[in-house]
C-alpha cells in the first residue's frame, strides 16, 4: 500500500495536519509536489487555451498536472496500484482496514474513490467487495472530487496517454461516467466513505480551517460540492408526488441493478 499525497511547497498546515495523521493510521506515503498553476509559463498555459470554449483555470491545469505526477510514480513503480491523495482529506477510524483490504482489478483499468461530497450516487446494487461496513460498488453517476482514489496501473497508462486531449475539471474527467467509459476506465465508490475533504467534513474544529481552504484548483468553485443538497420544502400534494416518483424510480433502478445511495462518511 502506498499513498502518494500531492502537496503545495508552502503547504505547511496541511502537512503538519495529516502527517501525524496518516502515521497514526500506519499508513505509508510520500509527498509529492503540486503544481502552481499560476507559475506556469504563458507557453504553458496556452497549451490548455484551445481545448475548450471555457478554458481551464490555472488551478485546474495545476491540478491536472500534479495528478499526472502521481500517475507516473506509479507507473516508475512495480506497485500493482496506489492511493492518490490531496492534502485536505480526513480519514475515518476505519479508513485504515478500507485502504489495506481494497482490491483492485488486475488488467481491467480501474479507480476507485474513497471520498465523498455527501451527496447522493447511483451505485450498482452487487458490490464488488465488502470490507466491513464498506461495499465497493460500481459507481454510475458524476461524484465530484478528487481528494482520494486508488488506480492501477491499466488506469494510470490509459489516462496517462490521453490527458493532454483532458478540457474539464480532473475530476469530471475521471469520474463522469460519459468520460470514463469512453476511455475504458470503470469507477468505483466506497460507501459508507471511509474519508473527507476538510472543506466537507462537519466535524472539522477551528484548527482546521487553514488546512480546509482550497490551495489546488483555488480558483473553481465546484457546483457538484452543492449538488442533491439544496433545502427544498413540499406541500402535502407535492410530498405525496414525490413519495410516487421516488417509489417509481426505486423499482426502475432496481430493475437494472441500480441503487441510489446517500454517500455519508464513516
Amino acid at each position: 500500500m502506498q499513498l502518494f499525497v500531492i502537496s503545495l511547497e508552502d503547504a505547511f498546515d496541511r502537512r503538519a495536519r495529516l502527517e501525524p495523521l496518516l502515521r497514526k493510521l500506519g499508513l505509508p506515503h510520500v509527498f509529492v509536489p503540486g503544481v502552481v498553476g499560476r507559475n506556469l509559463s504563458d507557453d504553458e498555459l496556452d497549451r490548455f487555451k484551445h481545448r475548450s470554449s471555457l478554458g481551464l483555470s490555472p488551478g485546474e491545469i495545476g491540478c491536472l498536472l500534479s495528478h499526472v505526477r502521481c500517475w507516473e510514480l506509479l507507473l516508475a513503480s512495480d506497485m500493482p496500484f496506489a492511493f492518490v491523495c490531496e492534502d485536505d482529506v480526513h480519514f475515518s477510524p476505519s479508513a485504515r482496514a478500507v485502504l489495506g483490504e481494497l482490491r483492485m482489478p488486475v488488467d481491467e483499468p480501474a479507480v476507485t474513490k474513497l471520498e465523498t461530497y455527501l451527496v447522493p450516487a447511483l451505485l450498482s446494487r452487487t458490490p464488488f467487495q465488502k470490507i466491513g461496513k464498506h461495499s465497493v460498488c460500481e459507481l454510475k453517476s458524476f461524484h465530484a472530487g478528487t481528494g482520494i482514489y486508488a488506480i492501477n496501473r491499466a488506469a494510470a497508462e490509459r489516462l496517462r496517454a490521453v490527458w493532454t486531449e483532458m478540457i474539464l475539471p480532473i475530476d469530471k474527467e475521471m469520474f463522469e461516467p460519459g468520460r470514463a467509459s469512453a476511455r475504458g476506465v470503470t469507477v468505483f465508490q466506497v460507501c459508507p466513505a471511509p474519508c473527507i475533504q476538510l472543506a466537507m467534513w462537519p466535524g472539522r474544529t477551528a484548527a482546521d480551517e487553514s488546512a480546509a481552504k482550497s490551495a489546488i484548483g483555488a480558483e473553481r468553485m465546484d457546483a457538484g460540492a452543492n449538488e442533491g443538497r439544496r433545502s427544498r420544502r413540499f406541500g402535502p400534494v407535492g410530498l405525496a408526488a414525490r413519495l410516487v416518483y421516488w417509489s417509481v424510480q426505486s423499482l426502475f433502478l432496481r430493475s437494472r441493478g441500480l441503487k441510489r445511495a446517500y454517500l455519508r462518511f464513516a
